[in-house]
């Protein structure tokens, strides 16, 4: 799954608890739900962002490139891979390349997972990759129902329901700047 839309609206928290479900069904625990079939995996591999440090005197992109290699070279068949915000310090055509290759190489793998991302190019380009969408209300877009929803990627980042939000529009710094 490659799961795109609107800032805070569960995208991470879903993987995330999808990994905790894939996690408990490797232990022989029922998972939660009505009906639910999962396949059995060999192990649960993730690769969230963490802080750039200046200790180890590279860059960001570095830093994730140096922490999925061991991912990628220890990749196992029918792992089950949560990827979540990979890429954010390229620019988007180079991350849409990375990830492309990220995705294609676990896939030739058998491994099946998350991959969240900003990127909608990921959701609609490859084979065998099925679309989920973070949702909002219908009727107003600043409100996130915290729902993924089978469908294509909608072309909208939402990025200013958050400058609303933290009232960060150009009328908002004006009125807060005027001497």
């Amino acid at each position: 799954f490659v799961i795109t839309g609107p800032n805070q609206g569960g995208k991470t928290t879903f993987a995330r608890a999808m990994g905790h479900v894939v996690y408990f069904s490797m232990l022989g625990l029922k998972a939660p739900g009505r009906k639910l079939a999962i396949p059995l995996f060999h192990d649960v591999v993730t690769h969230f962002a963490t802080e750039e440090s200046v200790e180890t005197g590279s860059g960001k992109l570095k830093e994730e490139l140096d922490r999925l290699a061991p991912l990628m070279h220890n990749a196992m068949q029918h792992n089950f891979v949560l990827i979540n915000e990979l890429f954010t310090t390229a620019t988007t055509y180079d991350a849409h390349i990375m990830g492309t290759r990220v995705m294609k190489y676990f896939m030739e793998h058998n491994c099946q997972g998350i991959y969240v991302t900003h990127i909608q190019e990921l959701a609609q380009e490859m084979e065998g990759v099925t679309s989920l969408v973070a949702s909002v209300d219908d009727a107003d877009s600043h409100i996130r129902t915290y729902k993924m929803r089978r469908r294509a990627p909608e072309g909208n980042g939402y990025a200013s329901d958050i400058v609303e939000k933290y009232n960060l529009t150009l009328e908002d710094l004006k009125r807060r700047l005027a001497l």
